[in-house]
């Protein structure tokens, strides 16, 4: 199981109700890890070795960024030579989520502990920049101060400026977090609601940020941040009790969140507008929202866990008519009743059985990948852009069979726009990270025996309009594309 859920556990006299802490179960399972950390299965033996980094002078195409939770704080550059460029991180604690622009300039969050079982106070907040450079490992910059030393940072985000956005809180005390981040690591907190936790963050490159979670009296709680002087515009139409998890925006100041409503114990997502007004989504089914995703043209993806306990995607269109394949008789359509016209097209082809969807995202063309996990396995799909139909990947690892339900999955995935992907997780106790083509076969990319141990819960790509993916399947070591144009001759070859 990924590690955030158990802290609730271990911290049951907290303020956090009770159905914030079942419905969080994917955000509050990643402290699991650091209570089972020397219970671990043990990785296979059979993985092929990283590929040795030679010493060079010339500084790291790093093309995507790579990170999570084991042993000890995990993040990587992947770079051009399908190698991992490990980050110098502290010694114990979690990387929740990482972030990267296309200057490729990362930002990472988590937290650090003064020992390796992460138990009682001992963990801190903890951010850092993170650059290629001329020199074996990159550069990593903490991020100062974040005026809070308890807690943890649950999501990052970083534009094409260079300016950071990051969000989190203590679990313990519920004193929320949230910052933003220069170029140079200095960090300037915003005035968001001192109860309360911070679990979203987003920003575009018109420098609107979003950030969303719980509040006071555990309601519901967003808020759209203005970059130039921090100022803060709340989110209206929120439910009275419930929490935000996800948040998602684009560069025409679009947002997208994503959570639950607490008094229905049903998924809650909602298109928020740049005054803060939104547009409720209504068809959403009873159960546990976990990521939400938008691209450049408005196109929203949802994806969670029913009632039932059955992984659950939707694609959600606003103002457009969706496609007519989505109004086809395999899609389940609903329009909401909220204000302004959505629509909910129920995302077919997912295998049944016990399941989660931890994590979607989708590129430009509107090509989606969900991953999670059915039963006791990985699981990954791509969504098409038109027929809104689940692809499974073929390839993923296999697990052990007396796996428990839910202890092998994927969590890290991008999409760039040719259709390349990047899926990690856990399998048996060891991370994975694959390269997956658009027709959904799989390669490994290699990971070293000594960061094998734990799982990879984010990734994020440099240049997702590019084919830099593309390139690494093909083997190709040419420099990255320009951020705003595509390879139109490499996705025809691809495809």
């Amino acid at each position: 199981m990924c590690q955030l859920c158990a802290r609730l556990d271990r911290t049951k006299h907290n303020t956090i109700n009770a159905q914030t802490q079942v419905s969080h179960d994917h955000f509050f399972n990643v402290v699991a890890c650091k209570q089972k950390k020397h219970e671990i299965q043990s990785p296979q033996s059979d993985s092929q070795p990283e590929t040795p980094m030679p010493l060079t002078s010339a500084s790291i195409r790093a093309i995507a960024i790579v990170g999570g939770q084991g042993p000890s704080p995990y993040a990587a550059f992947l770079d051009l030579d399908n190698r991992l460029h490990n980050l110098q991180l502290p010694a114990h604690g979690d990387i929740f989520r990482v972030a990267i622009n296309c200057c490729a300039t990362g930002l990472v969050g988590g937290d650090v502990s003064n020992d390796a079982s992460g138990s009682g106070n001992s963990e801190n907040v903890f951010a850092a920049l993170a650059s290629p450079s001329p020199v074996l490992r990159p550069s990593v910059r903490p991020v100062q101060p974040l005026n809070q030393p308890g807690g943890t940072i649950f999501f990052v985000a970083i534009n094409q400026r260079g300016i950071g956005l990051v969000g989190g809180g203590d679990t313990d005390t519920k004193v929320s977090l949230a910052a933003l981040v220069d170029r140079s690591g200095k960090a300037k907190s915003l005035a968001i609601p001192k109860q309360g936790l911070i679990f979203g963050v987003a920003i575009n490159n018109n420098n609107v940020g979003i950030a969303g979670g719980n509040g006071p009296r555990d309601s519901a709680y967003a808020a759209l941040v203005n970059v130039s002087d921090g100022k803060l515009t709340n989110v209206r139409g929120l439910p009275r009790q419930g929490t935000i998890y996800w948040v998602a925006s684009n560069d025409h100041d679009q947002f997208f969140i994503g959570g639950q409503d607490s008094t229905t114990n049903s998924f809650y997502a909602a298109f928020v507008s740049r005054d803060g007004s939104t547009q409720n989504v209504g068809g959403l089914p009873k159960g546990t929202p976990y990521s939400v995703a938008l691209n450049c043209t408005g196109s929203a993806l949802i994806g969670g866990q029913t009632s039932d306990l059955q992984a659950y995607v939707a694609r959600i269109y606003t103002t457009v008519t969706p496609p007519s394949e989505a109004a086809s008789a395999s899609a389940r359509v609903h329009t909401s009743t909220a204000a302004g016209r959505t629509r909910v097209v129920q995302i077919t082809g997912l295998p049944s059985g016990e399941g989660k969807i931890y994590n979607v995202t989708i590129n430009k063309r509107g090509k989606g990948l969900a991953v999670g996990y059915i039963g006791n396995r990985a699981f990954a799909a791509f969504i098409g852009a038109n027929n809104n139909v689940a692809v499974e990947l073929q390839g993923l690892p296999k697990p052990r069979a007396d796996s428990k339900t839910g202890a092998n999955f994927a969590d890290g995935a991008a999409i760039e726009s040719s259709g390349h992907a990047l899926v990690g997780g856990t399998n048996n106790g060891a991370r994975f990270l694959v390269l997956v083509h658009p027709s959904g076969r799989v390669r490994n990319i290699a990971i070293s025996a000594a960061n094998r141990e734990g799982e990879i819960n984010s990734i994020a790509l440099s240049k997702p309009n590019c084919a830099n993916l593309c390139r690494l399947w093909r083997g190709r070591l040419q420099l990255p594309l320009d951020p705003l144009r595509v390879d139109k001759s490499a996705l025809a070859a691809s495809s």
